[in-house]
C-alpha cells in the first residue's frame, strides 16, 4: 500500500527562493575567489530563479532517484531477512526501521507536491541523510540474525600474506597517549566530510548537483552494507584484543570516542570493507570534480584519516584495500549510469532552468 501510494502521487510544485539566499551568495563569492580551476567550482552555478516547463512538470511526480535507491535497499534487506532470519525477536524492530525509511520516502513525495520553499527544500535534503543512518543501524539487528560466521581469521591471514606481519601490531610500537588522542579525533572527523560537500552545494542551491552527489554516495554506501551482511568482520580491535601489549586509552577524548563508536555499532561486524576508506575516497573525488578548493582543504585530513584506520585498530589492511576498490568501482558506475537513470524518475528537487 505504501509503495503504491508513493508511486501514485501527482503534481509536484516548483522550487522558489529559499531562506538561505544570503548564504548562497556568500558561498558563491568564496567558491569563485582565487582564480583558475583550483579556485572555482567544477560544476556550473545555477541561478536562484527556478522555472518548471510542462515536460519537467510531468516528470515531477512520484519517486526521485534518491527515493528509489532507499526503497530498493529496504526491499533487498527484507529479502535477506525473509531468506535467512533465525531470530524472530528482531522482526518488530527491523520492521520499525524499514517502515520509518518508507515513511520518510512518502514524506519526500508529499513535499514535492507543493512549492519547495526554504523549509521544504531543507527537509528534502535532511531526509535521505536520516534514512541512510536508519538503514545503517538496522544492519546491527539484521546481521546477527541471519549470519553466524565471522571472517576475521581470513582477514588476519590476508594481512600477514600481504605485509608479512599484522599492521596494527607493528604500529603498536609508536602508540602514545597524545597520538591516541590525535588519531581518534581524526577518525571521527571523517563523518562530517561528506556532509560538508553536500551542504556546500545545497547552500549554493545547486540542487541537481546535490542529487547527483547523493546518488554517488548511496551507490557506494549500499554495496558496502551488503558486503557487511555477506562477510561479517569485527576488526582487529576486537579480534586481536588479547594480542596487543599497549592499550589505546589516550588522555581525555579517546575513551569517550571509543564509547560513542561502540554505541553506534552494537553488533561490531562492520569492518570489511572499510566504509571510512570508501566514502573518504568518494568524497575526495566529488570534491575534486565540484569543489576543487575544498579538495585541497580535505587532502591532509584524508591522509591522516587513512592512517588512523590502522592506528586505532579499527581495520585490517585488506579492509582499506577493499574500501578503495568499492569506491573506485561504484563511483565509475554511478557517474556512467546517472545520465540514463535520472531520466526515468522525478527530480528530488524540481529541475532548475537557466
Amino acid at each position: 500500500m505504501l509503495v503504491h501510494y508513493l508511486c501514485s502521487i501527482q503534481n509536484c510544485g516548483s522550487q522558489q527562493r529559499g531562506g538561505w539566499s544570503v548564504w548562497s551568495a556568500a558561498l558563491q563569492r568564496v567558491a569563485s575567489t582565487g582564480g583558475g580551476a583550483a579556485g572555482s567550482l567544477r560544476a556550473p552555478v545555477t541561478s536562484n530563479a527556478i522555472v518548471l516547463d510542462e515536460p519537467v512538470a510531468s516528470r515531477c511526480r512520484g519517486l526521485s532517484l534518491i527515493d528509489v535507491c532507499n526503497v530498493a535497499f529496504v526491499v533487498l534487506l527484507l529479502a535477506i531477512a525473509l531468506c535467512g532470519l533465525r531470530d524472530p525477536e528482531v522482526v518488530p524492530r527491523l520492521a520499525a526501521f524499514w517502515l520509518g525509511t518508507l515513511l520518510l520516502t512518502a514524506a519526500n513525495v508529499w513535499l514535492r507536491r507543493s512549492p519547495s520553499r526554504g523549509w521544504r527544500a531543507g527537509v528534502l535534503y535532511a531526509n535521505p541523510i536520516v534514512q541512510l543512518f536508519v538503514l545503517f543501524e538496522s544492519l546491527f539487528l539484521l546481521i546477527p540474525a541471519v549470519r553466524t560466521a565471522r571472517y576475521d581469521d581470513v582477514m588476519v591471514t590476508a594481512d600477514r600474506w600481504l605485509c608479512g606481519f599484522d599492521p596494527s601490531q607493528y604500529i603498536e610500537r609508536w602508540n602514545h597517549p597524545w597520538l591516541d588522542e590525535f588519531f581518534f579525533v581524526v577518525y571521527m572527523l571523517y563523518f562530517p566530510m561528506p556532509l560538508v560537500t553536500l551542504t556546500w552545494l545545497f547552500l549554493l542551491r545547486q540542487y541537481q548537483n546535490v542529487e547527483r552527489v547523493f546518488f554517488v554516495f548511496l551507490a557506494c554506501y549500499y554495496p558496502c552494507y551488503l558486503i557487511y551482511v555477506a562477510v561479517p568482520t569485527a576488526g582487529p580491535h576486537i579480534h586481536l584484543a588479547g594480542e596487543y601489549k599497549v592499550a589505546i586509552e589516550g588522555l581525555w577524548l579517546t575513551m569517550p570516542i571509543r564509547g560513542l563508536l561502540s554505541a553506534l555499532e552494537p553488533s561490531k561486524v562492520d569492518a570489511f570493507p572499510s566504509v571510512h576508506t570508501a566514502i573518504l575516497l568518494t568524497t575526495m573525488l566529488i570534491s575534486w570534480r565540484y569543489q576543487r578548493r575544498v579538495f585541497w582543504w580535505f587532502l591532509p585530513l584524508a591522509v591522516a584519516i587513512l592512517w588512523s584506520l590502522l592506528y586505532t585498530r579499527q581495520h585490517y589492511i585488506v579492509d582499506v584495500i577493499a574500501g578503495a576498490v568499492v569506491s573506485i568501482v561504484t563511483a565509475a558506475l554511478a557517474f556512467l549510469t546517472l545520465p540514463w537513470l535520472s531520466q526515468g524518475f522525478a527530480p528530488h528537487w524540481p529541475v532548475e532552468s537557466a
